[in-house]
């Protein structure tokens, strides 16, 4: 049978791994939020002036298309 302070030191030590495990969970869900996130650009229509959030398109030419009149824009820079 184990003693009481071997009990507090297991239970205590259980405890600090699971914080450790859930700071690193929360670690990595930061970090792929932050990756769909850089691959988003804010967009102002030349047309409507109707500014937007899309994800850049795969395809060479970095314009997407707007959501209220279709015209094809360039991303913001700021």
């Amino acid at each position: 049978m184990m003693d009481i302070e071997t009990f507090v030191t297991v239970l205590l030590s259980c405890g600090v791994f699971g914080i450790f495990l859930l700071w690193l969970y929360c670690d990595w869900q930061d970090t792929l939020r932050m990756r769909l996130r850089w691959k988003r650009s804010a967009f102002l229509c030349r047309k409507c002036d109707h500014v937007y959030e899309a994800q850049l398109p795969q395809k060479k030419k970095s314009e997407a298309t707007c959501p209220h009149c279709g015209t094809e824009n360039i991303p913001l820079h700021f």
